[in-house]
This record gives structure tokens, sequence and C-alpha cells, in this order.
């Protein structure tokens, strides 16, 4: 990839976004399909106060999408946007490149 069409601040952007903890976790669990607050605490084994931190970072950057159901009590589903589903799509040659190397842990 010659240098001048690596955009530097692009990866930074990405790699910013998943640099928190658990972001990569909840990308993953979102890319098969819609859930719930609780199911993703379950799954995932966050607590919930970082998951509601995780889960709100995302949102803001325009990863995750949140939608809230005016059923009693309130029904709140997460699930991935378009930029999101294109984040994790994104992420397949890394995956591979770590099984490659051995860099699973």
């Amino acid at each position: 990839m010659p240098t001048e069409s690596f955009q530097l601040a692009g990866v930074q952007a990405a790699v910013g976004t998943l640099a928190p903890k658990w972001s990569v976790a909840v990308l993953a669990r979102l890319a098969s399909g819609t859930a719930r607050f609780n199911e993703l605490t379950r799954e995932i084994g966050v607590s919930r106060r970082m998951l509601s931190a995780t889960l709100r970072s995302l949102e803001a950057e325009g990863i995750v999408e949140r939608r809230v159901y005016p059923d009693v009590p309130v029904r709140v589903e997460y699930d991935l946007s378009q930029a999101g589903e294109e984040l994790f799509a994104a992420l397949a040659p890394l995956a591979g490149w770590a099984v490659q190397h051995n860099r699973i842990v």
C-alpha cells in the first residue's frame, strides 16, 4: 500500500472507536442481531455501568443505534448502524491476521 494512500487519520479514528475495552465485544455481539441491555450484560459479561458507558460512546460515534419503545416498562434495543456493520466487516482482516500470527489471547 503506497504511503500517500494510507489514511493515518482514518485509522487512528477507527482504533480510537475500538480502544475502550468492551467496544469490540459489543460490536461483535450486535453484529449477530438486535439485543436489549440486559442481554448484552449477560452475554458479554460486562458490568452495567461499563456497558452503559460503552453503548453511549458507540452511539455518539454513530456505530450503535438505540431504539426506545413506549412499552410499560420501557423497552430499549440496540443494533449496529450501517457504519457499525461496515466497521465490523473491516475487522475481519485484522482478526485473520491475529489468528495467523497467534495473537489471540
